[in-house]
């Protein structure tokens, strides 16, 4: 593995568009491309040659029985509109490192750059995307668009989420620009204080409407790598305990499986599949698996 798609080092680089097209690189030569299921692109009709023109569209075989240049034109079956959310509470700027000098990465590092990738393999294949980052303090909102221009805005506003407060737990929130898109992707840690993340996907899950969620964990999220006396503090809530880190660990554990569980239970009630992202991994193996994935489900 390539010490270039280490997220903690892609991170530390700070250029989204640069990394976006590093990691969507390996996927636009394959069939890995499309994200939306059932999507693809199918012959239309020829017409003349152009200056300027792709050559590499060029249909030679027409050209030696006519002696004439014809481009061959395609149209895809369906372009949509891609809404990304991301989750920017507080609890998205907790770090990977286990270690307390706050070297690891970030949730919302992370965040950022698998937003950024799919964006930009979204925008290839000819969709539209845009991006909302949600908490109780403030709400950044891009506009639907499918340019080169708009993408390089997007990675900007990206670049500028700041994480405070919490997840907004008022579902009654005009939706109605969100729930316009044909697929919703949200990128959060599921850290609620109640059910609100789980409640507001509830209410983007609709008839025509695809919802695809990635969960941001650490592993030392999910093994408690701790040891001795931890200072443990809710970014959230500000409120906090020192506690033994052993005496706990294994009831912390049985409680984390049991929710893991119960939100997965509820997720798979309303068929959508929430697709599980360890931050300390390479970006591109996560996204890989999720586009072979989605691949099997064509």
């Amino acid at each position: 593995m390539s010490a270039l798609l280490d997220p903690q080092i892609l991170a530390k680089l700070g250029d989204l568009p640069l990394i976006a097209k590093r990691l969507a690189h390996g996927f636009l030569q394959g069939p890995h491309m499309s994200m939306m299921r059932g999507t693809g692109v199918e012959f239309s009709q020829y017409r003349a040659y152009e200056p300027g023109d792709d050559l590499a569209k060029l249909d030679w075989k027409l050209f030696a029985r006519s002696d004439k240049y014809f481009i061959r034109q395609a149209e895809r079956e369906s372009d949509i509109n891609i809404q990304f959310i991301c989750d920017s509470s507080a609890s998205m700027s907790i770090s990977a490192d286990a270690g307390g000098t706050d070297n690891g990465i970030r949730k919302i590092d992370y965040a950022r750059m698998l937003i950024a990738t799919l964006a930009y393999l979204a925008q290839h294949q000819g969709d539209s995307v845009s991006l909302s980052a949600r908490n109780s303090v403030t709400q950044l909102d891009t506009s639907m668009q499918n340019s080169q221009r708009h993408l390089q805005r997007l990675m900007i506003a990206l670049a500028q989420i700041e994480c405070q407060g919490l997840f907004p737990g008022d579902i009654q929130q005009d939706l109605s620009r969100i729930l316009s898109a044909n697929m919703i992707v949200l990128v959060t840690d599921f850290s609620q204080q109640s059910e609100e993340i789980a409640d507001f996907i509830e209410s983007l899950a609709g008839q025509n409407r695809e919802v695809i969620v990635f969960q941001l964990q650490s592993q030392q999220q999910l093994n408690f790598d701790y040891q001795g006396l931890i200072r443990f503090e809710d970014p959230e809530t500000g409120q906090h305990k020192v506690l033994n880190a052993e005496q706990i660990k294994a009831e912390v554990l049985s409680r984390q499986q049991t929710y893991l569980h119960n939100i997965e239970q509820r997720m798979s009630q309303l068929g959508i599949h929430v697709h599980p992202c360890i931050i300390e991994q390479p970006l591109d193996e996560t996204l890989r698996q999720f586009l072979l994935n989605r691949l099997k489900l064509r």
